[in-house]
């Protein structure tokens, strides 16, 4: 049995359904975000979302290879994958008393797309960036404009989307949307 997107548990059954799994954070990120569950988890919402009459399945903690996935579940379109850089940086250059600073969120996702014909790897990178400048008039001090707008922020609420991850994020599920809208069977595509 598996949770489907609405929670609720259904026995796979039919061609045509899609099974997402977790995927493996390979980026080095440790912080307070659990990319592994939330990105797929909102690649999800999105295929329950944009097609609402194909069953999506979420299998949770799964970390076997996608041939070995392809052989468990026939008839299914998995989607798997690693998360290679997930990244928050900070360039600063001074001239005093000019500061041009630019901040760059960054994802890189390793996106499987498996059928019973072919494994599908893409590499997706997406980016949010931005720049400009400041008049600093008492010399140079460590900012914490980019640890402040990070604080207290929960992946996936309203204020993440606002933020620079969030935008990065954004922009890598809709990279994978598409890579996935173009390995969906035409019939479903269409309805």
């Amino acid at each position: 049995m598996f949770l489907c997107a609405f929670g609720v548990l259904l026995e796979p059954a039919e061609a045509g359904s899609i099974l997402i799994t977790n995927f493996i954070n390979m980026s080095g990120y440790t912080g307070d975000w659990d990319l592994e569950n939330e990105i797929p988890g909102l690649i999800t919402e999105e295929l329950a979302r944009r097609y609402q009459e194909i069953p999506v399945f979420r299998k949770r903690s799964w970390k076997d290879a996608p041939e070995d996935l392809r052989k468990k579940f026939p008839g299914f379109l998995i989607i798997t994958g690693q998360i290679t850089d997930f990244g928050y940086n900070n360039n600063t250059m001074l001239a005093w008393p000019v500061i041009y600073k630019t901040t760059t969120a960054s994802v890189e996702i390793k996106l499987d797309i498996i059928t019973d014909e072919e494994i599908y790897t893409q590499t997706l990178n997406a980016e949010a960036k931005k720049d400009g400048f400041e008049l600093q008039l008492f010399g140079p001090e460590e900012s914490k404009e980019e640890k402040d707008e990070l604080a207290g922020v929960k992946f996936g609420d309203a204020a993440f989307w606002n933020i620079l991850p969030g935008k990065a994020v954004r922009e890598a599920i809709d990279k994978c949307m598409k890579e996935v809208e173009a390995h969906l069977p035409k019939e479903q595509e269409n309805n």
